[in-house]
């Protein structure tokens, strides 16, 4: 199979605590936050793929690259064709190095909230920007996956959600 099948994944997950990461190009928060299940807006054709936040490593738009976002119960869903300057970042999501995936969004309304010790902003109106491939994520479960790959070659923790994101697929193209 080609290099160019794809990268299958999830750009965030619903109901869980993100961390706050402080690298350079990653967004600013405040505190954690919480997506709850649908909050983001999108227009698929302009949200952009991203390497680690950066613009400058921008690896295309959504309409130039067939960018499909979709929600469904475990979190924001998407699956986009590489184009062939991203060699090297599907190189690297194969092989584990770039496997995780962050939301760049512009939150629109949210509540604060506390879990334990934590205070943490529970978001529930966004609006996502870009997504971005990147070696670690802040919120937990936000992966993704060379679509070419078998699925015992897969991390298990993309391996699992496989099933998952597949029948979530099948109903969304139902629905466009």
């Amino acid at each position: 199979m080609s290099w160019r099948a794809g990268i299958h994944g999830y750009v965030a997950r619903w109901g869980v605590v993100t961390g706050v990461i402080g690298r350079p190009h990653a967004p600013h928060l405040a505190r954690p936050a919480r997506f709850e299940r649908n909050c983001f807006s999108y227009d698929a054709a302009t949200v952009e793929i991203w390497f680690m936040h950066r613009e400058a490593q921008k690896v295309g738009g959504g309409k130039d690259i067939g960018l499909q976002i979709w929600s469904d119960d475990y979190g924001l869903a998407f699956a986009f064709k590489p184009p062939s300057t991203a060699w090297s970042l599907v190189c690297g999501i194969s092989e584990g190095r770039y496997d995780q995936c962050s939301a760049g969004y512009d939150m629109e309304a949210a509540t604060t909230q506390r879990q334990g010790n934590v205070f943490f902003d529970s978001v529930s109106r966004a609006t996502l920007n870009e997504i971005s491939i990147c070696p670690r994520g802040a919120c937990p479960g936000a992966v993704c996956w060379h679509a070419a790959a078998h699925p015992l070659g897969l991390p298990p923790h993309a391996a699992a959600l496989l099933p998952i994101w597949e029948a979530s697929r099948v109903i969304s193209q139902r629905a466009a």
